[in-house]
């Protein structure tokens, strides 16, 4: 489980949900700072097995404050809340696995 989903912030207020591996958290902030005139952190993380899948539902879940490509408009609560709903995202995908559920089999296996 190296996995990360990560939200990382600009000194604008912008966050960005993305994915990398633990070793390469780093190395990634680094790469979304070059040509980014904003300073950006890792503000939270959470390392799971299931990265993608919580991404993706991160990203569905907050599409109205989406400003651009992975970057949202959040608010305090959000950010506060990032590890709980990661946590409960994966929990459901687990539940969902355990009944042998078709569509999580599916997505578990792209």
């Amino acid at each position: 489980m190296d996995k990360i989903v990560y939200l990382i912030v600009s000194n604008n207020q912008n966050y960005k949900i993305g994915i990398t591996t633990k070793k390469n958290l780093t190395k990634r902030l680094k790469t979304l700072q070059t040509g980014n005139s904003d300073k950006l952190e890792i503000v939270k993380t959470y390392q799971t097995n299931y990265a993608s899948l919580i991404e993706r539902t991160l990203h569905r879940e907050f599409a109205t404050k989406k400003i651009n490509g992975e970057w949202f408009n959040l608010s305090i609560s959000d950010v506060l809340t990032f590890e709980d709903k990661c946590r409960n995202i994966e929990n459901n995908i687990n539940i969902l696995k355990d009944q042998n559920n078709d569509y999580i089999i599916k997505m578990l296996k792209i």
